[in-house]
């Protein structure tokens, strides 16, 4: 999202900041991103504990087993790139 936005005010940013300023503002704005996998990765379940997204596909999954059927791709999908965790 960073990238389609930040097209529109990097020209007025090099120029009110200078080169030194914006590049400066750009790099701090990259390190603070770059920690969002690793907090993401530490606080995923819990975070997903309280999701009601990850709660509805839970019992979505639940009243597949319970029919006897297999599960829907979506939820194999989501299964397998571990997002759902038991918590």
């Amino acid at each position: 999202m960073t990238g389609a936005i930040f097209p529109l005010f990097t020209p007025a940013m090099y120029e009110n900041l200078g080169i030194q300023g914006a590049g400066g503002l750009t790099a701090g704005i990259a390190t603070i991103l770059s920690i969002t996998p690793f907090v993401l990765f530490r606080y995923g379940s819990r975070l997903r504990a309280r999701s009601k997204f990850a709660q509805e596909l839970v019992e979505l999954r639940n009243l597949e087993a319970r029919r006897g059927s297999s599960a829907t791709s979506t939820i194999q999908a989501v299964e397998g790139d571990g997002m759902i965790d038991k918590v």
